[in-house]
Protein backbone atom coordinates (compact mmCIF):
# COMPACT_ATOMS: atom_id res chain seq x y z
CA UNK A 1 0.00 0.00 0.00
CA UNK A 2 0.94 3.52 -0.69
CA UNK A 3 0.15 6.79 -0.16
CA UNK A 4 1.55 9.75 -1.97
CA UNK A 5 0.99 13.47 -0.91
CA UNK A 6 1.01 16.24 -3.89
CA UNK A 7 1.73 19.68 -1.10
CA UNK A 8 2.27 23.68 -1.80
CA UNK A 9 3.68 26.23 0.59
CA UNK A 10 1.17 27.82 2.63
CA UNK A 11 -1.61 24.96 2.16
CA UNK A 12 -3.49 24.12 5.49
CA UNK A 13 -4.90 21.53 3.65
CA UNK A 14 -1.75 19.82 3.08
CA UNK A 15 -0.71 20.45 6.34
CA UNK A 16 -4.09 19.13 8.21
CA UNK A 17 -3.58 15.79 5.51
CA UNK A 18 0.22 15.17 6.87
CA UNK A 19 -0.79 15.74 10.45
CA UNK A 20 -3.78 13.36 10.40
CA UNK A 21 -1.72 10.40 8.30
CA UNK A 22 1.00 11.29 11.12
CA UNK A 23 -1.38 10.74 13.79
CA UNK A 24 -2.04 7.16 12.65
CA UNK A 25 1.43 6.45 11.61
CA UNK A 26 0.31 5.82 8.23
CA UNK A 27 3.55 6.39 6.04
CA UNK A 28 3.28 8.50 3.28
CA UNK A 29 5.75 9.77 0.29
CA UNK A 30 5.57 13.96 0.44
CA UNK A 31 5.69 15.32 -3.31
CA UNK A 32 6.50 19.01 -3.22
CA UNK A 33 4.96 20.62 -6.38
CA UNK A 34 7.25 23.35 -6.26
CA UNK A 35 9.46 20.94 -8.47
CA UNK A 36 7.93 21.13 -11.56
CA UNK A 37 8.18 17.02 -12.26
CA UNK A 38 5.98 16.49 -9.36
CA UNK A 39 3.58 19.72 -10.59
CA UNK A 40 3.09 17.66 -13.56
CA UNK A 41 2.35 14.76 -11.55
CA UNK A 42 -0.09 16.22 -9.28
CA UNK A 43 -2.17 18.14 -12.48
CA UNK A 44 -2.15 14.63 -14.51
CA UNK A 45 -4.79 13.83 -12.15
CA UNK A 46 -6.99 16.46 -12.96
CA UNK A 47 -7.00 18.67 -9.43
CA UNK A 48 -5.89 22.36 -9.40
CA UNK A 49 -5.99 22.73 -5.99
CA UNK A 50 -3.73 21.07 -3.16
CA UNK A 51 -3.08 18.46 -1.52
CA UNK A 52 -3.52 15.72 -4.52
CA UNK A 53 -3.77 12.24 -2.68
CA UNK A 54 -3.40 9.16 -4.09
CA UNK A 55 -3.88 5.71 -2.28
CA UNK A 56 -2.82 2.77 -4.07
CA UNK A 57 -3.90 0.17 -2.31
CA UNK A 58 -2.11 -3.09 -3.98
CA UNK A 59 -0.57 -3.44 -7.45
CA UNK A 60 -3.17 -4.09 -10.08
CA UNK A 61 -5.98 -2.44 -7.81
CA UNK A 62 -7.62 0.29 -8.37
CA UNK A 63 -6.06 3.85 -7.33
CA UNK A 64 -7.89 6.28 -5.50
CA UNK A 65 -7.56 10.22 -5.60
CA UNK A 66 -8.57 13.14 -4.71
CA UNK A 67 -7.81 17.06 -3.53
CA UNK A 68 -8.08 18.74 -0.19
CA UNK A 69 -8.12 17.73 3.37
CA UNK A 70 -10.92 14.74 3.08
CA UNK A 71 -10.92 12.73 7.05
CA UNK A 72 -13.93 10.59 5.11
CA UNK A 73 -11.35 9.58 2.43
CA UNK A 74 -8.62 9.23 5.07
CA UNK A 75 -10.86 6.83 7.28
CA UNK A 76 -10.68 4.71 4.14
CA UNK A 77 -7.02 4.39 3.57
CA UNK A 78 -6.46 4.05 7.47
CA UNK A 79 -9.04 0.77 7.43
CA UNK A 80 -7.05 -0.37 4.43
CA UNK A 81 -3.81 -0.35 6.55
CA UNK A 82 -5.77 -1.36 9.96
CA UNK A 83 -4.57 2.16 11.23
CA UNK A 84 -7.89 3.42 12.67
CA UNK A 85 -6.76 4.87 16.00
CA UNK A 86 -4.50 7.86 16.67
CA UNK A 87 -0.90 7.06 17.92
CA UNK A 88 0.37 7.74 22.00
CA UNK A 89 1.14 10.48 21.99
CA UNK A 90 -0.63 12.14 18.93
CA UNK A 91 -1.70 15.77 19.41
Amino acid sequence: MKVTVYTKDGCQPCRATMRWLNERAIPFEEKYTGDPANLAEAKAFGYLGAPVVVFVPAPGESVSHWYGFRPDMLDVVAHAMGKTEKTKGAA
